[in-house]
């Protein structure tokens, strides 16, 4: 979810929610150019919205798990999602050129948390969950409106 800004945390393109001396702001930023879209009186209002907003985005929901190079690889992790009872989404590219073509897979919504034993490496697991620093930290607490979306999208 790089394409989203939830109360300052910096993106270079997407949308954001920030409170602006008591007004929250839904915008979209590109290239250094940021627009506001909708404007809200109070904070409910507000993550309610961005919440739906970004509910609709096919690709915010999406968490990486790994690239498999051949499809028996690809395919046993698919029968284990499929055994978890767990929503994913899959898609080839080509890695290495037209001759070299990866599977991806991605698990949809909160079913990451059911297959952490599943994703390839542990750099990949912290671009996928929120949970490094934990919800009491400090920098979590900073980011209220992160959490009350979390909070909901949950």
């Amino acid at each position: 979810m790089n394409s989203y800004s939830i109360n300052g945390n910096i993106i270079n393109e997407g949308h954001g929610l920030e409170n602006n001396g008591g007004l929250y702001q839904w915008y979209y930023t590109e290239r250094g150019e940021r627009r506001t879209l909708e404007y809200f009186v109070n904070e409910k209002d507000a993550v309610e919205y961005a919440l739906e907003k970004i509910k609709m985005d096919e690709h915010a929901n999406r968490n990486y798990i790994g690239m498999y190079k051949t499809d028996d690889e690809a395919e046993e992790v698919l029968l284990e999602l499929r055994k978890r009872g767990v929503e994913y989404w899959t898609d080839k590219i080509p890695y290495g050129g037209l001759n070299d073509w990866r599977t991806r897979i991605f698990v949809i919504g909160c079913g990451i948390k059911k297959v952490k034993d599943l994703i390839q490496d542990k750099q990949k697991q912290r671009r996928t969950t929120s949970k490094d620093k934990g919800d009491d930290s400090a920098m979590a607490k900073e980011y209220k409106l992160w959490f009350k979306l979390k909070r909901l999208w949950s």
